[in-house]
């Protein structure tokens, strides 16, 4: 991956994108389904509002004159990016097992993979977070602060939150444990990004964990 550095404006523009990345799942999930009762409006915007708010990021990198390998757009040329997402991936799957069977006596697991509507959602949903709130934001909030393990952090903290904004409209909160979990998630997608600079790797965690569940 090219050595880039990267300035507070840099950082502004993640924040901005970030905010993006908050108000659409409010749009989605709280105001379309309590003013319309278009079914089918309501599901297309599941999956059509990540997708313009990935064309955003994609417009901010080329305003920025940078190419797309800042956002972890690069092949995959060695196996250590593929272990890095084997690990993680059992890391996840196996903290949310763990998490369901000693919280609430879940000893089950399926998948959503045959509900082509879930799917396709999530898909679009997640490499949305991905791109934007992993691969961009973890990046230029280095135009903030240089140290990579506090950007971690940080950008860690800042996808939990972004889960937020659906609820608080409703006048509601994440309970603990799904705020310890979105925690996990994003330290662990986040790993995977710094070690292999590749943003395919945490897509497909993020979207193999959101798939599977355990009852």
């Amino acid at each position: 991956m090219e050595e880039t550095t990267y300035t507070k404006k840099d950082g502004v523009r993640a924040i901005f994108l970030y905010l993006i990345s908050c108000f659409y799942p409010v749009v989605s999930s709280v105001i379309l389904p309590y003013s319309i009762r278009n079914d089918v409006l309501i599901e297309t915007s599941q999956w059509v509002l990540p997708i313009i708010a990935i064309v955003v990021c994609l417009f901010l990198v080329k305003t920025e004159k940078r190419s797309f390998r800042t956002i972890g757009f690069i092949p995959i040329k060695s196996i250590r990016p593929i272990v890095i997402f084997i690990v993680g991936t059992i890391v996840m799957v196996g903290f949310e097992g763990l998490f369901c069977y000693v919280l609430k006596g879940k000893t089950h697991i399926s998948s959503n993979f045959s509900n082509g509507f879930i799917a396709l959602s999530m898909l679009t949903g997640v490499i949305e977070e991905e791109i934007s709130g992993r691969a961009y934001m973890q990046s230029r909030l280095r135009g903030f602060i240089e140290n990579e393990r506090v950007v971690l952090i940080i950008a860690s903290f800042l996808f939990m939150l972004s889960h937020y904004p659906p609820y608080l409209v409703l006048g509601e909160l994440l309970s603990m444990s799904q705020v310890v979990i979105l925690l996990v998630l994003g330290l662990v997608c986040g790993i995977q990004y710094n070690k292999t600079h590749n943003v395919l790797i945490p897509i497909i965690t993020h979207y193999i964990y959101n798939m599977v569940y355990f009852y």
